[in-house]
């Protein structure tokens, strides 16, 4: 972005704040009357400058701020000259001949006023008139700010632009006369911060990024400052970064999600202006004065395996990609004790394709769980989820899975967002697995916060490093994406839960399964769950919509259809049948309960239907309906329609059948003779 001075016509503070921050500019309210950048921001004003519309708008709206331009920040650096027949030579030659944007602050000396140039590249210019001498003024640079129309001056001047458009390069016969900066003294600026994110890149020991993660969730845990916490671990990576312990890109990335989880009322400049603070404070420090003090802290760390990390877009999300490591053979820092080690892998490098042309790559095919014909349902190491309504059968789905891989002597992985460890426990127990079993192969984690980068994901990559589950069920999506501060409606919010929550999970190894609601339209909602398209959209299993057909209750068969709405392997789909809505029915699971304590669940695989296939289950209905409540006068079709409920389409239809084969009259229709009951056909129908 060109940094320049926008054409200001508005009276209105938020307004030109906006203008301002558009052209390139951090802006900072300043209460009326005063100069001071931090009377209203606070102290570690620094931080606080803002250029995020949102943010602004925030800020100005009903207030009668006035509006300072952060020139360090901006990448700036502003002459303000309070008295013109005092300038040197020097600077006379470098306004006459560079005409930079200039704001006169008095009426009657419109000569007396701000001169502002860019940064010249390589330098850091602070406030220091340095060999210009001051009697004719001030350099403000790295953490300076100047007031800016339409705001009131203070002592009775005027803030006025004379000449605005782009700021040219500070002139080096005059930068060479000024001194740099105190780094510690202001925030970076977007250049440096830049430019450091994608300097940091070593990662010799990317273990240590944890102890820091960890100290700042146990910080906001204890109801610390949320913001002075995360400045505290980010001042801490960021120096441990530019040492090349590991890349700063990890650092900011782990630290943002924190922060964000703890506080997602932050106005998105509050994460921009800290990192940016982190970074002066890094540039500032003696890498090698912070190696010694690792070497301390954690002398056996030489022993690890390292991935090294490549260089990533800075400041914002980026997903973590795990391998199974053995722990380390100290502690990392004395606060952890027994933490896994996990590596991240360079995934931005050419795959080599000769698995897949000399024929030893290998099609995934689904091993997990089984159909009444022996059919796998899940793939290993990938994404699924399951779709439907309360009560539709999710759950059941889920138990099915998991009681077919115990009884294959497999281990479960059970994380439930919704419920407890009774209701988990106890519908084992009716389907009849052993108490053994399921103390030994079923592992339940009843999460109350978000996973994070601390001592949570150590506990879920133990489990799964120790125990091997073949699947690992998430029972609630909508609750989960909540827990970790994100919009189940927002597609950026599900790519990011989906990289935090299941991919890491599904990378070390189970298939994983993910349990969602879908919207209450059934015309409407087709393949898709409750939120955004992403949640079907970034998967590489399968989906499953789950559709309830007959009710599951106590001592009665409940029955739901299973359709597959997307199958990214193939392999799933060529096991099923064309069904409504480009879904393939992939069967039937049927609940059928001998009482309180026992029932049967299974998963039935569909069948063919032939010619003369005819809805003998929905028949059955009407019928009966027909006979309860028909009497002397009978029911029209409308009526039957609503006694009996059901798809109004194929209530005609099975009318129809009802009528030929001469079981009741037309209408109003009345019994003619009793209709048998017959075996349920494929479920979209009964």
């Amino acid at each position: 972005m060109t940094l320049r001075i926008p054409d200001i016509q508005s009276d209105d503070a938020l307004v030109a704040a906006l203008a301002y921050a558009a052209a390139g500019w951090y802006v900072a309210p300043i209460a009326t009357g005063t100069k001071n950048p931090g009377s209203v921001l606070g102290a570690g004003w620094q931080q606080r400058t803002m250029r995020d519309p949102k943010d602004i708008a925030a800020t100005w709206a009903g207030t009668s701020h006035g509006v300072a331009l952060h020139a360090g920040r901006s990448g700036a650096v502003i002459l303000d000259v309070d008295h013109p027949t005092n300038l040197p030579e020097v600077l006379l030659e470098a306004i006459g001949v560079h005409s930079p944007p200039m704001q006169s602050t008095r009426t009657d000396d419109p000569d007396r006023g701000h001169y502002l140039f860019l940064q010249p590249p390589g330098r850091d210019i602070g406030n220091s008139p340095g060999a210009l001498g001051d009697t004719w003024g001030d350099v403000r640079g790295r953490n300076g700010v100047i007031v800016v129309a339409p705001s009131s001056h203070p002592d009775g001047g005027l803030y006025k632009w004379q000449t605005t458009g782009v700021l040219p390069p500070l002139p080096r016969s005059i930068a060479d006369l000024i001194p740099d900066g105190a780094l510690t003294a202001d925030v970076a600026t977007d250049a440096q911060v830049a430019a450091f994110l994608n300097a940091a890149t070593r990662a010799d020991r990317p273990t240590l990024l944890l102890a820091v993660t960890k100290r700042l969730e146990d910080a906001i845990a204890r109801r610390s400052s949320r913001h002075n916490a995360t400045v505290e671990a980010l001042c801490w990576a960021m120096r441990e970064s530019k040492a090349g312990l590991y890349t700063a890109t990890d650092a900011a990335s782990a630290i943002q999600q924190i922060f964000t989880r703890a506080k997602p009322e932050a106005a998105a400049g509050e994460w921009a202006g800290m990192l940016a603070w982190s970074i002066s404070h890094a540039l500032n420090s003696d890498a090698g004065t912070v190696r010694a003090a690792t070497e301390q802290r954690a002398p056996a760390i030489d022993k690890l395996t390292i991935v090294p990390t490549p260089p990533a877009t800075p400041m914002y999300d980026w997903s973590k990609r795990f391998e199974q490591q053995q722990p380390p053979e100290a502690q990392v820092e004395a606060e952890r004790v027994d933490t896994p080690t996990i590596g991240w892998t360079r995934s931005w490098q050419v795959v080599d394709p000769t698995p897949v042309l000399d024929g030893t790559w290998t099609q995934p095919e689904p091993t997990i769980g089984a159909r009444s014909d022996d059919a796998g349902i899940l793939y290993p190491g990938k994404q699924h989820v399951a779709q439907g309504e309360t009560e539709g059968g999710k759950s059941w789905f889920a138990a099915c899975i998991a009681v077919a891989e115990m009884k294959a002597g497999n281990h479960v992985l059970y994380v439930d967002f919704e419920d407890d460890i009774n209701t988990a426990v106890t519908r084992l127990r009716i389907l009849q697995v052993p108490d053994q079993t399921i103390a030994t192969h079923f592992h339940y984690v009843r999460p109350l916060e978000a996973l994070g980068t601390g001592l949570n994901l150590d506990d879920l990559v133990r489990i799964i490093q120790t125990t091997h589950p073949t699947v690992a069920i998430l029972d609630g999506v909508t609750e989960a994406m909540t827990l970790h501060g994100l919009d189940p409606l927002s597609n950026k919010d599900i790519a990011v839960f989906g990289r935090t929550v299941p991919k890491r999970v599904a990378d070390l190894g189970p298939a994983v399964l993910s349990l969602d609601h879908v919207t209450k339209d059934r015309e409407t909602r087709g393949k898709y769950a409750l939120g955004g398209v992403h949640k079907l959209n970034a998967l590489d299993g399968a989906a499953f919509v789950i559709e309830n057909r007959t009710p599951f209750g106590v001592g009665i068969t409940g029955k739901s259809t299973i359709r597959l709405a997307k199958d990214r392997p193939g392999q799933l789909r060529r096991r099923s049948l064309p069904s409504k809505g480009g879904l393939h029915w992939f069967g039937d699971l049927i609940l059928n309960s001998h009482g309180e304590d026992y029932a049967d669940l299974t998963i039935q695989a569909p069948t063919e239907r032939s010619d003369d296939f005819r809805p003998t289950g929905v028949m059955t209905k009407l019928w009966k309906t027909i006979d309860l409540h028909a009497h002397d006068d009978g029911l029209s079709g409308r009526k039957v329609q609503d006694l009996a409920g059901g798809n109004a389409s194929t209530n005609r239809q099975a009318l129809t059948f009802l009528e030929v084969d001469g079981y009741i009259s037309k209408a109003p229709h009345k019994p003619l003779k009793t209709y048998p009951p017959a075996p349920t056909a494929e479920g979209e129908t009964s």
